[in-house]
């Protein structure tokens, strides 16, 4: 991690996707999730901004394997990680699952599949999880990402600061302060059309 610092490396993403063995083993991904944990801790002390996507909803996934997920993005959030992506889950067209989700009529092909996918919010979308609604899946989707900022801005509440100070500056250093860079623009530029359209 400290070479990658030195090279000119700030920003390092990690994809778990999940905090569960079984789910990780189910959709063949290989990772370890101590190793990530360690890798993650030599990242922050190397001074590298680092983030995490997670995906929630997977059509396999019960109540256990989301708990075990929500588990381990409190455990980043502890550890250090700067911020989190938590999205809902979608399959790529060509994919396994998204052959095998379209063979069923749990998908359709068509335009408005592949904008909402790209959002990858359960509000977006109809749901595909057998048990749990898109409804079900947003509030999830929220509570784990106010769970996991939550706890890591009560951690470490300078992190809050330093966000704040940087997005009034007009920089961008993690995506936090590209969403809220983001935001406020859209907050001023329809203040400003108001004001334009009263004057």
């Amino acid at each position: 991690a400290r070479w990658l610092h030195r090279a000119g490396v700030r920003n390092f993403c990690y994809a778990p996707e999940s905090g569960s063995a079984a789910t990780l083993e189910r959709i063949h991904k290989k990772v370890k999730l101590p190793r990530l944990r360690a890798s993650l801790q030599a990242a922050i002390e190397a001074g590298l901004t680092t983030h995490a996507s997670i995906i929630i909803g997977f059509p396999h996934e019960g109540t256990e394997e989301l708990l075990e997920t929500y588990r381990f993005v409190l455990q980043l959030a502890l550890d250090g990680l700067d911020t989190v992506a938590v999205m809902v889950f979608a399959p790529y067209p060509g994919s396994e699952e998204y052959d095998r989700l379209r063979e069923q009529g749990k998908i359709i092909h068509d335009e408005r599949y592949f904008y909402s996918s790209l959002l990858r919010s359960a509000g977006a979308t109809r749901s595909i999880h057998p048990r749990w609604s898109a409804s079900e899946l947003a509030a999830l989707q929220l509570a784990f990402l106010l769970s996991f900022y939550g706890l890591a801005y009560a951690r470490r509440p300078g992190r809050l600061a330093q966000v704040g100070r940087r997005v009034l500056a007009g920089r961008q250093e993690s995506v936090m302060d590209q969403f809220l860079s983001t935001k406020l623009g859209g907050v001023m530029g329809r203040v400003m059309g108001r004001t334009e359209a009263r004057g």
